[in-house]
């Protein structure tokens, strides 16, 4: 199989490594205005071939994924409707999808819109990763060809993430309330702060909760200019029940109605505590045990010790620094609910805090 990844950053990076190292591909070309990526994923033996602009070996490409901004991906879907094989699949990783989708489905070309929901703050094909989608969601946002889908859903079952079909318009209200609008209020607290800082030097005090809060405020505005405009209409609809909720607040504080005060706050804290830190495989393939760590050398290593001499396979492994005066509480991904329980009870006997 013959893939080419048009942007070679962070999502495109890690999309070749994934592709070559798990899916096994054994022709991965890639495209990016920066010679050093390219140079830098050749040398890895990610990319067999690359340049900084379309190659003609290219258009012998299997499949075609462009991973650039949302307001580029429109140029390269015209220019590879007509400079790829007609079996040629092409696909993006875009996070919104019922615009891109609908321009596609005005061109000769078998495109499937993709999404994969993960990502970081920081950008370039130095930060890519082989395991970025490991049992992350992958959108699949299917056109008029049910064969193509199925290809793609194959290959990103491949590299360890969970496939999800979903309808752009249904996909781009769902991001912006989970990913969009939390980048805008990430964004607007840091400015804020940053503003007040200049008079009252406030951010010298700024601890976890505010850290974790505006971590994701670092991303590249560039790409968040382009969502910002690509996904207006639903990121306005949810930044409007937003301020509804924020009027509310302040009608009950102003009040000073403290039940009330206290219900949002109590409601907030319920609803968070069902939402899983990353998302899993459908159908139980992995099981959650969240236990209380402190914050001392080695404890991390201790509980993953222990757990390798129960001969218990670990899928995954995620540390919430949520409180100021502790350590954390670690996640930990098992196979199923047999292993996971006896985690649980090796933890509970060896004196860890287990919250669930």
């Amino acid at each position: 199989m013959k893939v080419t990844i048009i942007g070679l950053g962070l999502i495109g990076g890690s999309l070749a490594k994934a592709l070559r190292w798990r899916a096994g591909v054994d022709t991965v070309y890639a495209i990016d205005m920066n010679e050093t990526y390219i140079k830098q994923a050749m040398r890895d033996d990610i990319v067999k071939n690359g340049a900084t602009d379309w190659q003609g070996y290219m258009e012998f490409s299997d499949i075609v994924y462009v991973c650039t901004p949302v307001g580029v991906t429109r140029k390269w879907i015209d220019f590879l409707s007509c400079n790829v094989g007609n079996r040629c699949i092409v696909s993006d990783v875009g996070s919104t999808k019922q615009e891109i989708m609908a321009y596609a489905e005005t061109k000769e070309i078998r495109f499937v819109g993709g999404h994969p929901m993960t990502g970081s703050e920081k950008s370039g094909y130095p930060y890519a990763q082989e395991g970025l989608f490991e049992n992350a969601y992958y959108i699949l946002t299917p056109g008029r060809d049910a064969e193509a889908v199925e290809t793609l859903r194959e290959l990103t079952q491949k590299i360890g993430a969970l496939p999800l079909e979903l309808d752009p318009e249904v996909h781009d209200f769902a991001v912006a309330a989970v990913s969009h609008v939390p980048h805008v209020l990430s964004s607007a607290l840091m400015n804020l702060a940053a503003e007040m800082d200049e008079k009252d030097g406030i951010l010298r005090l700024a601890a976890g909760g505010f850290r974790d809060m505006t971590r994701i405020a670092a991303a590249d505005p560039t790409m968040w200019a382009d969502i910002s405009f690509s996904n207006r209409e639903k990121i306005l609809k949810v930044l409007e029940a937003y301020q509804k909720t924020l009027r509310t607040y302040e009608r009950l504080v102003g009040g000073s109605d403290k039940e009330a005060v206290w219900k949002f706050f109590q409601a907030s804290k319920t609803n968070r505590n069902k939402l899983p830190q990353k998302a899993v495989a459908v159908g139980g393939r992995s099981t959650e045990c969240v236990v209380d760590v402190p914050d001392k050398v080695g404890v991390l290593s201790e509980i993953v010790q222990k757990i390798s001499a129960m001969q218990v396979n670990i899928k995954n492994l995620y540390i919430s620094n949520s409180r100021e005066d502790y350590g954390g509480t670690l996640i930990i991904g098992l196979e199923g609910s047999s292993d996971a329980e006896k985690v649980r009870q090796m933890l509970k006997i060896e004196g860890y805090p287990v919250v669930r």
